[in-house]
């Protein structure tokens, strides 16, 4: 145990030395408020233009499955049916004459500039988008429905109104005509860009993020050093590298970084009482011999399954 408590001592002594190195060769990272900035850049209305993808998750025979339901719902009772149409169409009487309270809640980025309630025209478009939401809720809440198909009903509805909402379209977002008229159509043109680029490179679906924003070896994967790979002991380091599409260890080499990975041996009776203490102690060998062949004074380590439960009993110590 002195041994290792002494390994683990220098190894603590050389972590400080690897992180004050690591701080003066750091460049300078793009900050959280610049990368946000960059990421709204991405939508033409800012942050309140549009909701968290609305479309993920949903599929269209969900929506006819669904639509089918209420159809069956509203030819089996009727009277519920003409209750909630009913009252549906008494609250548009007075949206259209500007009676209505119905208001978005709080909370709803969405819906947070003020022109939609400043602006009559906007104003009744929300309500009406309201309304017409919070009736089929409303009907769903009332039908002879069971509770696991209430819950599927509520959730396709709740993705099918994000979807058609009117912030999500030119015309009915006012943040996004503002956006436009203030750049003189440059965010049109900005957003149809991004448009085509999802279509080309994300599938369709709007990007979440700027992918541009960082730059590997510039403002990610900073740290220097070479990668030691700790493999679970039940099995051989080449779990990493089955095939070259079923392999972590190709493509960290494709990325230009320096791989190793432990090999453990296929232990005896005569191993039976080897501990985590003893794999911590191979681990710190595993280190020093990267440290020698790359004299790199630091060594990027992952592991896999029970090896990262292992490397954790070790890191707990640095």
């Amino acid at each position: 145990m002195a041994a290792v408590e002494s390994a683990l001592a220098e190894e603590r002594q050389k972590a400080a030395e690897a992180q004050q190195v690591l701080a003066e060769q750091r460049p300078a990272a793009v900050t959280r408020a610049e990368a946000s900035e960059q990421t709204t850049e991405q939508m033409p209305g800012g942050e309140a233009a549009f909701g968290l993808m609305p479309l993920v998750g949903f599929r269209g025979t969900d929506l006819f499955n669904i639509s089918q339901q209420m159809v069956a719902q509203a030819i089996k009772q009727p009277p519920l049916a003409l209750k909630h149409y009913t009252n549906f169409l008494l609250e548009m009487g007075r949206v259209m004459t500007g009676q209505s309270t119905v208001e978005p809640d709080a909370k709803d980025k969405r819906f947070t500039d003020e022109v939609w309630r400043t602006n009559a025209y906007y104003h009744a478009l929300l309500q009406t988008y309201l309304t017409w939401q919070q009736s089929f809720n409303a009907f769903i809440d009332d039908a002879d429905l069971d509770k696991k198909d209430a819950d599927r009903a509520r959730f396709v509805l709740s993705l099918f109104a994000d979807t058609v909402a009117p912030s999500n379209t030119l015309l009915g977002n006012p943040v996004a005509m503002k956006k436009m008229y203030e750049t003189g159509g440059a965010s049109l043109v900005k957003g149809l860009t991004h448009m085509l680029e999802d279509l080309a490179n994300n599938g369709g679906m709007p990007s979440q993020v700027n992918m541009k924003a960082f730059q590997v070896g510039k403002d990610l994967a900073l740290s220097p050093g070479a990668v030691l790979i700790v493999p679970p002991q039940v099995n051989k380091f080449y779990v990493m590298d089955l095939s070259p599409n079923k392999s972590i260890i190709r493509y960290l080499v494709a990325n230009g970084q320096q791989v190793f990975a432990i090999s453990w041996r296929n232990p005896t009776p005569q191993q039976r009482a080897w501990g985590f203490e003893t794999y911590d102690r191979a681990i710190l060998e595993a280190m020093e011999a990267v440290r020698a062949i790359t004299q790199s004074p630091d060594v990027n380590i992952t592991g896999s399954c029970l090896g990262g439960m292992t490397l954790a009993t070790l890191l707990g110590h640095l």
